[in-house]
């Protein structure tokens, strides 16, 4: 019936949800309990149509306390579950969603699964076994299932790392960096002494030794583990130096791999033909090569993250000669305005492959080069870079805010300016667009509403079609979750899991974003409310 956000809201947040064929009727109501024990109405309003869609919008209550939503329909009263609206709403899921990260463990007893996959790990070359034995015991499970794909579990660490720098609850004992310290171990191990990331889309599928192959993971596992090193280096540093120079180091040699591999002269290649279902190959990262856009993002963001953990002007330089790169790529002007080609002149527009490739980083460079270095000559055009993109994805948003995520197919052609859409529902993308449009208003002064900030953070806990949290545990409506992945019987459903997609199995990426969007969207409020 109401489709709203069932983890409840901030006092100065935009607040609206969507109601199925309210017929005639044109009001609502919200309604708040007291001591008393007793719902009395605090708010009659008018349902609106938006979007396509009937909406109430509520914003004007900003009292923390109990709610709820009320609709009148001939002899039929339609109440919607109570919510919350209070400082620091969030700060339960996110914990919830650090739970989660917690059971998801790989080879710990505090894992669901206890101590996994403990034996030494066959090294393969292609479908031959070097004889080479490597200790792989740590990391996460991804998702709902065995995988622990490098690109995945390394940018969910980069954005839990975020999340950690800034996010400092009363009940936080040193968890979050012991789970930050735990993916580092990891990938530390899985780093080679040239700085490749061992490939490891797992085969065979089980609760045995797993393959890992002396070929490169995908170029994104690279620079987002590189990214992940260089700025936990900084985190670290008082605490554990000498840790923090292992990290830095280690991020200089993967830097340097990414660079000079012929690898990545050219897309992804998978390790073995004919991988397993639930694995990925070349058609998952069909732009993830050296010199598309994603790959000069990444790189951009690298750099920021190296000059922060160092110092060294040199990065600073190198993040700026990367980011006129980037603005060439940009359309300027025409219906495809805004929009990023994928190499110099293509028809074809950016960042359409793996996500995993590009959420951490993207356009949002153009927000970390403008917070770092606010007195560089390029600023005004790196604000007007991301200006014009932000208006394309808003202008996206117009088409189908509460109905979906948009995205650009492949065959869109810039050339001819044309753009051909696709809807999806996943919250790694949501989350990434809520990021983006923060930077938008903390940086070039648009406003909360104009960005449709907070409706976008709605969609993964009610505020979409099927009016249910993609968040197990958070919210009181659930998608059936599907039966797949890479063992049976399934993973338990653990709380704090983010379904990838609308019916889909849970996803460490999905999660870690939207931990990052909540940390940076609850620290927006709280500043704004100053």
């Amino acid at each position: 019936m109401f489709g709203f956000n069932q983890a409840g809201y901030y006092p100065k947040a935009r607040k609206v949800f969507t109601i199925d064929n309210p017929a005639n009727k044109v009001e609502f109501e919200i309604q708040t309990i007291g001591p008393d024990v007793t719902w009395k109405t605090i708010l009659t309003s008018g349902i609106l149509r938006s979007h396509g869609h009937f909406i109430g919008d509520f914003s004007s209550v900003q009292t923390p306390g109990d709610y709820r939503i009320v609709f009148h329909w001939r002899d039929d009263l339609w109440i919607s579950s109570n919510f919350t609206v209070q400082d620091h709403v969030y700060d339960t899921v996110i914990r919830q969603m650090l739970q989660y990260i917690l059971w998801q463990r790989c080879g710990s007893n505090k894992g669901w699964a206890g101590c996994c996959h403990q034996d030494p790990v066959p090294l393969m070359h292609g479908t031959t076994d070097t004889g080479k034995r490597l200790d792989m015991r740590g990391g996460y499970h991804q998702s709902g299932d065995l995988r622990c794909w490098a690109d995945g579990i390394s940018m969910s660490m980069y954005a839990l790392l975020r999340v950690t720098e800034e996010f400092h609850p009363l009940w936080d004992e040193g968890e979050f960096a012991a789970e930050v310290r735990w993916g580092l171990d990891y990938f530390l191990k899985l780093t080679r002494e040239d700085g490749m990331l061992y490939d490891c889309q797992f085969e065979p599928i089980g609760w045995g030794p797993r393959h890992y192959y002396d070929t490169p993971a995908p170029v994104g596992a690279h620079w987002n583990t590189a990214r992940l090193f260089a700025r936990s280096a900084a985190f670290f540093q008082d605490s554990d130096s000498e840790y923090a120079a292992r990290l830095l180091d280690a991020a200089k040699r993967i830097k340097n791999f990414i660079e000079t591999s012929p690898d990545f002269a050219h897309s992804y290649t998978q390790p073995i033909p004919n991988l397993p279902r639930g694995t990925q190959g070349t058609s998952f990262y069909f732009q993830s090569m050296r010199g598309a856009t994603s790959y000069l993002c990444g790189l951009c963001a690298t750099a920021i993250d190296f000059f922060k953990a160092t110092g060294d002007k040199t990065y600073r330089a190198e993040a700026e000669a990367l980011a006129r790169q980037i603005m060439a790529r940009q359309v300027i002007d025409g219906p495809c305005a805004g929009v990023m080609r994928t190499l110099d002149n293509s028809p074809e527009p950016a960042f359409l492959d793996c996500a995993y490739m590009h959420v951490t980083s993207g356009m949002l460079v153009f927000g970390e080069l403008l917070r770092s270095f606010p007195d560089a000559h390029d600023a005004t055009l790196w604000r007007e870079t991301l200006a014009r993109f932000v208006r394309f994805r808003l202008g996206l948003y117009e088409e189908m805010l509460y109905d979906g995520i948009p995205s650009l197919k492949r065959t869109s052609d810039l050339n001819a300016g044309n753009l051909q859409f696709a809807v999806g529902s996943a919250p790694l993308a949501s989350a990434y667009d809520v990021l983006l449009f923060l930077d938008a208003v903390e940086l070039l002064g648009m406003t909360p509403a104009a960005c449709h900030l907070q409706e976008i953070a709605d969609w993964s806990y009610g505020l979409n079609p099927e009016k249910c949290s993609f968040v197990t545990g958070v919210g009181f409506r659930h998608q059936r979750h599907m039966v797949f992945g890479q063992f049976f019987p399934s993973t338990p459903q653990i709380p704090g899991g983010v379904a990838h997609v609308m019916g889909g199995e849970y996803d460490m990426p999905a999660v870690t974003m939207q931990m990052w969007m909540l940390e940076r969207l609850g620290r927006y409020y709280r500043q704004a409310g100053k």
